[in-house]
């Protein structure tokens, strides 16, 4: 997460959309450990413990084995990770306008038109 914070803070971004990105980056990161834990919940059953400790185990393993991928990956490089920064930088992008100087030229000529009439 400081990792995370940290670049994504050297990039200019408010504290307000560090902690969105982090917090989706996150989540996704726990979403993925339950997917494959899962498996183990609600698993207590008495009368086959050897049943229920191998579910557990394996749900473990399996839980090592997401994580094992996501530090290969560094976290955020991750693809998981990678789709939900995609998808927060689609919803949060924003069109370079084109017409930038001709709406300065329009907001200036009615400042000019504003002084004139003050000034009559």
């Amino acid at each position: 997460m400081s990792q995370d914070y940290s670049f994504w803070l050297a990039k200019g971004y408010s504290r307000a959309v560090l902690w969105e990105l982090t917090c989706c980056s996150v989540r996704r990161l726990y979403e993925d450990i339950h997917q494959v834990r899962i498996i183990a919940r609600d698993v207590h059953d008495l009368e086959d413990p050897a049943s229920t400790t191998a579910l557990v185990l394996w749900a473990t393993l399996c839980t090592h084995v997401v994580m094992e991928e996501y530090t290969r990956w560094n976290f955020y490089e991750h693809p998981s990770i990678s789709a939900v920064i995609l998808r927060h930088l689609a919803a949060n992008h924003t069109k370079p306008d084109d017409s930038i100087e001709a709406r300065v030229k329009k907001l200036e000529d009615n400042f000019a038109e504003q002084k004139r009439r003050s000034d009559a």
